[in-house]
């Protein structure tokens, strides 16, 4: 985080993840990323992805500090 003067909002930026705590360390955490893709036709294609969040510091300091999981799956479709 910038500064811990300020919450830990999420992506749409009006919810608030954690509030405001002055003085927390402001490391996050990381995360990795995985993707991949099949295309079995010209037009049509397949894609999976796999993350993995590793909570840090002030995600320790301010609360429940489990690691997160999610995935998707999804279909392009080109024409």
């Amino acid at each position: 985080m910038a500064t811990t003067d300020d919450a830990w909002y999420r992506a749409n930026g009006a919810a608030k993840v954690r509030p405001i705590t002055p003085g927390a360390p402001d490391f996050v955490g990381s995360e990795i990323d995985l993707t991949g893709t099949y295309q079995p036709l010209k037009w049509l294609g397949f894609q999976a992805g796999y993350s993995h969040f590793f909570s840090g510091a002030y995600v320790r300091a301010t609360g429940p500090d489990s690691d997160a999981d999610f995935g998707y799956i999804q279909t392009l479709i080109n024409f």
